[in-house]
């Protein structure tokens, strides 16, 4: 549907002779036999200015395969020398050039071949506003940063850089904000008097994708979705209820507590999931088998993820685990009935880590793991070995999630 959409756009493009703006760019490029490092290197080191500028403004299509005429019109369509057999490798190339000649990385960039005609082919690049801008080129020796002035990519000036770093440190303030607001919701108890007061495993999930309050997440795609389940018991959906802030799934209702466990799906994407049952009701005072629990979170959190990714959420997640009203607790360190010392912080808090689709999860949940792991008296994660690399096995349900 998608291409269809954009095969459109281009032949509105010619019709009405739309010109080029701050979103939409042309390019009369050949690519030789389909191969990306073909195209002249002073053209190549353009387009990547360009996709740079589209993500440091308001994002916008690039159009490689249009003619301008003397009036920088469009004129016609030109053949890209990319067609159904090469399009794969060739768009390899790009987002590798991509990831290793801007910085940061951006996130959501979507490429389409478009068919003209049996003869003729043309490539878009979408790309949309980036979160994390602004974004620089590197030219080997410096780096450079471009901004989109009408359908011209310019050189970024001092007021520009300094108002997108500051709009970057202002997004990560959001994110610990947001984090702190919610963890002062539990613990004043208003969704439930228990949780003032019961211990609580605390897991947020922000993508960059929600940082832009234009966004808006339909949570009619969440409410029946499986990788959106409760913590524990692990494949319980719990009871979906609509609110101010979007979707709340409970699973609870018993004689001493009504939530047990819930997740919570914000409207723009933010994932709050919260445990009780297990760090509350096992034994008293002893909190439920930690390997067992580590396990569960483990899965879970890249369970989210999927989700996440399965709603076209691009970009990147921060994530952080904290647990709540623990002091004094134990916890089961193993089968064996080992037990840690009492706790002697109240609250226990993780890093905020940030991952990326396509990074090595094992790699990036370790520090959170780890520390847990550490504040419950334990030299390391029941995921890793005593040089810390990844237990394969361990990590074996990340491959089965994917298959589903």
């Amino acid at each position: 549907m998608e291409i269809s959409k954009n095969k459109k756009i281009l032949e509105e493009i010619m019709e009405l002779g739309i010109s080029e703006s701050d979103t939409l760019e042309y390019k009369e490029y050949f690519f030789e036999n389909g191969k990306l490092n073909a195209l002249d290197q002073k053209q190549l080191t353009t387009l990547l200015k360009e996709i740079c500028a589209f993500a440091n403004t308001n994002g916008g299509k690039l159009v490689i395969g249009i003619m301008e005429d003397d009036n920088h019109n469009p004129a016609n369509f030109s053949d890209v020398g990319v067609d159904e057999t090469t399009f794969e490798t060739w768009e390899q190339s790009l987002r590798n050039k991509i990831a290793t000649t801007i910085i940061p990385s951006i996130y959501g960039i979507d490429l389409q071949l478009i068919s003209i005609n049996d003869e003729v082919n043309c490539v878009i690049i979408d790309v949309p506003k980036s979160i994390l801008k602004p974004h620089a080129f590197n030219t080997g020796t410096k780096d450079e940063f471009y901004i989109r002035n009408g359908n011209i990519c310019s050189p970024m000036r001092y007021n520009d850089l300094r108002n997108s770093f500051n709009s970057l440190e202002f997004k990560q303030e959001k994110i610990k904000r947001f984090v702190e607001e919610r963890l002062a919701f539990i613990l004043d108890g208003v969704l439930d008097e228990s949780l003032a007061n019961d211990s609580s495993l605390v897991l947020h999930i922000i993508p960059e994708w929600s940082l832009d309050e234009s966004n808006f997440l339909d949570l009619k795609s969440v409410q029946y979705n499986q990788n959106f389940c409760v913590i524990s018991p692990p494949d319980n959906s719990g009871y979906p209820t609509y609110n101010a802030d979007g979707l709340i799934k409970i699973y609870g209702y018993e004689s001493r507590r009504r939530v047990m466990s819930y997740i919570q799906v914000f409207t723009d994407a933010r994932v709050e999931s919260v445990e009780i049952r297990l760090l509350n009701d096992y034994e008293d005072g002893i909190i439920y088998n930690w390997n067992k629990i580590e396990e569960i979170l483990t899965k879970k959190i890249y369970q989210y993820f999927q989700g996440l990714s399965s709603l076209k959420i691009t970009g990147s997640y921060y994530f952080t685990v904290t647990l709540l009203n623990v002091r004094g607790k134990r916890v089961r360190q193993s089968d064996w009935n080992d037990y840690s010392e009492p706790l002697i912080h109240n609250i226990v808090r993780t890093p905020i880590l940030k991952y990326t689709d396509g990074e090595p999860f094992e790699k990036t949940v370790f520090p959170i793991l780890t520390s847990l792991a550490y504040s419950f008296g334990l030299s390391r994660s029941y995921f890793y070995n005593n040089d810390n690399s990844p237990i394969p096995e361990k990590f074996e349900f990340m491959n089965k999630l994917k298959e589903k």
